[in-house]
């Protein structure tokens, strides 16, 4: 079961939201989404979004560019360049989001 605080982000507004710095108040202070779509063109937000990801810095090993699943709570961060988050999400864990929405986006983009 996903963290307590994750409650609002079963709204992909609220998810695409955390991608975004905020600098007040300091309490809440978290820096934007570190990775440039130039050079990591699948991780964008949006496609973060999609995958079920919410962005959440400092959660794991990575860091700076770790993302949380709203649903099953899987935390993925060291982003390659060549990384696909629908991919990336669809092979790990048993989740409801990545066993549907990430696996039929990867089926569909592998020609299945």
């Amino acid at each position: 079961m996903p963290p307590k605080q994750t409650t609002q982000m079963h709204l992909s507004e609220h998810r695409l939201a955390s991608f975004s710095a905020i600098t007040k108040p300091k309490t809440k202070a978290r820096p934007a989404w570190p990775l440039n779509p130039k050079t990591h063109p699948l991780l964008t937000p949006e496609n973060m979004v999609g995958a079920g990801f919410y962005y959440k810095p400092g959660q794991g090993e990575d860091g700076d560019d770790t993302c949380v699943c709203f649903t099953c709570g899987v935390s993925l961060g060291g982003w390659a360049e060549d990384d696909d988050p629908y991919k990336e999400h669809a092979v790990r864990g048993e989740c409801a989001w990545a066993e549907t929405i990430c696996q039929v986006k990867v089926d569909r983009n592998s020609g299945l």
